[in-house]
């Protein structure tokens, strides 16, 4: 009779539109799962009351995809993910913590939706087919006669691949310990988040970790009492209450379990990662993949110097400008997961190997480091 009472709302609401400002740029999502030249979203709202309760992964297949399929790819390559599923999609476990249809009693069900680009509108569950660009929905609502609570898929997260960046990926250490941390600091202005290793003996708080790379790296500079007021590293800048942004301050084991911790004060674990983030959560912005800083005395710095790429987008061949006489660049370009995709010298690469999408060059010269993004066409 549950199932009965639940596809009769359906039919009922599945002509409703439901507005929402819940479209991820695809730009953004890091960790693509699967093979295929299309590519989907699958968004994921737990409503359980965090931040980050929303969030999304990329799927490439060929074709189409139905949505159990996309959650079925997203299981065997995500270790945080389990679903379980019949007919009906009947439960999720995410980070160890289960979301199942009915539980303990309850009117929560897993409720499937499409984003016709304005609006989610209810489908036909697991067997919706979605195709190139689209993006399948899921949210963990109410499924009484009416239909409340109703959450609808909200602006969501993008998941990043586990192992996009290790403590393998480190270049510069600071301090001394057997224990180890790393510092992931992102501006979420569009550029790369950087990173630094720190060496301590397991007594080291945040802010210990923090004050130490402040004292190593020249061009980083904070200002922290209680909380972490403000960072400055070359030009990018975030200011506590800055047009209502703030440092948020996470803790992870990999680039896929950032959790929310207790500020500067946390007390680091060997094997951290410590992350903070500039973002007026809404939603909280994790962490992104970084890149890892070398130490500032054997380069000038991550600046601009007046370079710029040229065309962005590119087709075929993209150029660096503004590069002197004596400048000898080496350009490394990397995915959003931090995969080295293209390595040479020159001022100007052929690229028309690459798939379409968003990517990272890095242009070192003797005068100093250029990092941007471009979109390959």
């Amino acid at each position: 009779m549950r199932t009965v009472i639940k596809l009769l709302t359906l039919l009922v609401l599945a002509l409703a539109s439901h507005k929402s400002n819940a479209q991820i740029d695809f730009n953004e999502i890091s960790n693509w799962l699967g093979d295929g030249k299309d590519s989907s979203a699958l968004v994921v709202n737990f409503v359980n009351g965090e931040q980050d309760s929303c969030l999304a992964w990329g799927v490439l297949f060929n074709e189409s995809i139905s949505g159990g399929e996309m959650l079925q790819l997203i299981a065997d390559s995500d270790p945080n993910f389990k679903v379980f599923k019949g007919l009906f999609l009947d439960s999720i476990s995410y980070k160890d913590e289960m979301y199942a249809n009915n539980a303990g009693g309850s009117s929560e069900y897993w409720n499937t939706f499409n984003w016709d680009g304005a609006n989610w509108n209810f489908n036909s569950g697991l067997s919706a087919i979605n195709k190139n660009g689209e993006q399948y929905g899921l949210s963990y609502t109410g499924s009484n006669p009416d239909w409340s609570p109703r959450h609808l898929p909200v602006v969501a997260v993008p998941v990043a691949n586990p192992l996009s960046f290790t403590f393998e990926n480190v270049k510069w250490w600071v301090g001394t310990g057997t224990d180890s941390a790393v510092l992931i600091i992102d501006f979420q202005d569009g550029k790369e988040a950087h990173a630094w290793g720190f060496l301590h003996d397991g007594t080291k708080t945040g802010k210990d970790l923090l004050m130490a790379i402040d004292a190593a790296e020249t061009y980083l500079n904070l200002w922290a009492g209680t909380f972490l007021d403000s960072l400055k590293f070359h030009s990018q800048e975030g200011i506590n209450a800055k047009a209502g942004y703030y440092w948020g301050t996470w803790t992870a084991t990999n680039m896929n379990n950032w959790t929310s911790n207790s500020g500067i004060s946390e007390v680091l674990k060997n094997g951290d990662f410590y992350g903070v983030s500039y973002t007026n959560f809404n939603p909280a912005l994790l962490p992104g993949v970084p890149m890892a800083n070398e130490n500032s005395t054997s380069i000038a710095g991550i600046e601009t110097i007046g370079l710029s790429l040229y065309p962005n987008p590119v087709k075929d061949v993209v150029s660096v400008e503004g590069l002197s006489s004596n400048d000898i660049p080496t350009v490394i370009i990397r995915t959003l997961n931090g995969a080295v995709v293209y390595k040479g010298e020159g001022s100007s690469c052929n690229l028309s190997h690459l798939s379409n999408g968003m990517y990272f060059i890095l242009v070192k010269t003797n005068r100093a480091t250029f990092v941007s993004k471009f979109i390959k066409e």
